[in-house]
């Protein structure tokens, strides 16, 4: 798991063993195969040890950003969640969005949601964990951004004066399944969904699951 805080950056490597490269392509044939994400991600996590989330930091709140493309191709679900520190939902928000991009900028844009959400709801010292570590580098490197994708990012540096502490950190899908599973959701939904200090009934068992890093 990389962590960056902006405007420092800090991150954790892994090495990208022979195990690392193997395991998706295998998950990607079981896929295509059985038309079932649920048997790809199993795949996926087959010997990876459970992790847990990690609590923010003193008065921080920690927010999860997911989003997850729909059968069609033509919308993206998104899930957002704000904890404090003792593990406790603040807020939830689940939208769906019309795909318009590639990978990357759909990760910007939900980014921008989530950022916008915990704004409007008074969260203004926020740890973001999200799964698009080039995002996140590009953040890092400030505006202007001269990368194709840059206007998103620019919108999302746009934002960092508005709080009092943020920080952006890299995490897989494996430690985001209950805001992927929200994500998921958001896509059979006609409208938004919001929930203040209340968690959605449907990621309440992979939120207390995965409540804490050990």
């Amino acid at each position: 798991m990389g962590f960056m805080e902006c405007p420092k950056r800090n991150v954790l490597g892994r090495k990208n063993n022979y195990g690392d490269r193997l395991m998706p392509t295998c998950a990607a044939v079981l896929y295509l195969e059985s038309g079932s994400l649920e048997k790809c991600d199993a795949a996926l996590n087959i010997g990876v040890p459970t992790i847990k989330w990690r609590a923010p930091v003193g008065a921080n709140y920690k927010m999860n950003v997911a989003c997850r493309l729909n059968a069609a191709k033509d919308r993206v679900g998104v899930g957002i969640v704000i904890r404090d520190s003792n593990g406790i939902v603040c807020g939830a928000f689940c939208t769906s969005i019309v795909h318009g991009g590639d990978f990357f900028q759909e990760h910007a844009r939900a980014i921008l949601v989530g950022l916008r959400f915990a704004l409007d709801i008074g969260i203004f010292r926020v740890e973001v964990e999200e799964g698009c570590s080039d995002l996140f580098g590009m953040v890092q490197k400030g505006s202007p951004c001269l990368a194709a994708n840059g206007v998103l990012v620019d919108d999302i540096c746009g934002f960092i004066p508005n709080f009092q502490f943020i920080s952006f950190s890299f995490v897989k899908n494996i430690c985001n399944k209950a805001i992927t599973a929200l994500a998921t959701e958001a896509l059979s939904l006609t409208s938004d969904q919001v929930w203040l200090e209340d968690c959605p009934v449907s990621i309440i068992s992979l939120v207390i699951n995965y409540r804490f890093k050990v």
